[in-house]
């Protein structure tokens, strides 16, 4: 829906995953990708800004393209010139990378995968809609009782599979939590005999 609205985030994340697809597949053809892999945290911090310039180039066509398609569109803007698909171009570009960096910030912060909370976060926005959508189309009859019902029983069925991965993963936080927290009592330990030792 944000191309229908033309928001600063039309784009979405798209481009960022296309890029990194893409270097995903380059790493496994393309010798100089398999020297970066090899390279350990210098190669993949190289990998990633080649990802991030990739993303940038692809979110520039297709902001580019974008802004021919609502330019060629008639008595939909009103002065289709050479500026207006230099900002429309800049607009999108920049939503794109603000959505980039935010996902790569989420993730550093452990919070989770970034880029996938992004895209999840999509997906629940559009779901008030869709029940609307879905509701209007049952009462015109476009769409059988039947089939509206094992739609909510699908989403059930997902969101208890997510509400499983959700907890799965808060319970390995915490126990990963709890071994560090450990770790750090039994190095602590160690100092203070180590210093009680020293002083006898």
């Amino acid at each position: 829906g944000a191309v229908s609205r033309m928001a600063i985030f039309a784009l979405g994340i798209m481009p960022y995953i296309s890029s990194s697809i893409s270097v995903q597949l380059l790493t496994g053809v393309s010798d100089y990708f398999k020297n970066l892999k090899a390279q350990g945290e210098i190669g993949r911090q190289k990998i990633t800004q080649i990802t991030r310039y990739g993303t940038v180039l692809l979110a520039t066509i297709q902001g580019y393209g974008l802004a021919v398609g609502l330019a060629s569109s008639a008595d939909l803007v009103i002065n289709p010139g050479i500026f207006f698909k230099i900002s429309t171009v800049t607009t999108i570009v920049a939503g794109t990378i603000f959505l980039m960096w935010l996902g790569e910030q989420i993730t550093q912060r452990g919070i989770g995968n970034g880029i996938s909370l992004i895209i999840f976060s999509g997906i629940v926005a559009e779901i008030p809609r869709a029940l609307v959508t879905t509701f209007e189309l049952g009462r015109t009859g476009a769409i059988s009782t039947l089939m509206i019902i094992a739609i909510f029983i699908l989403l059930i069925l997902t969101n208890n599979s997510w509400s499983k991965s959700a907890s799965e993963f808060i319970t390995s936080l915490s126990n990963d939590a709890s071994n560090i927290l450990s770790s750090k009592l039994s190095d602590d330990e160690k100092i203070i005999r180590l210093k009680e030792d020293n002083i006898n």
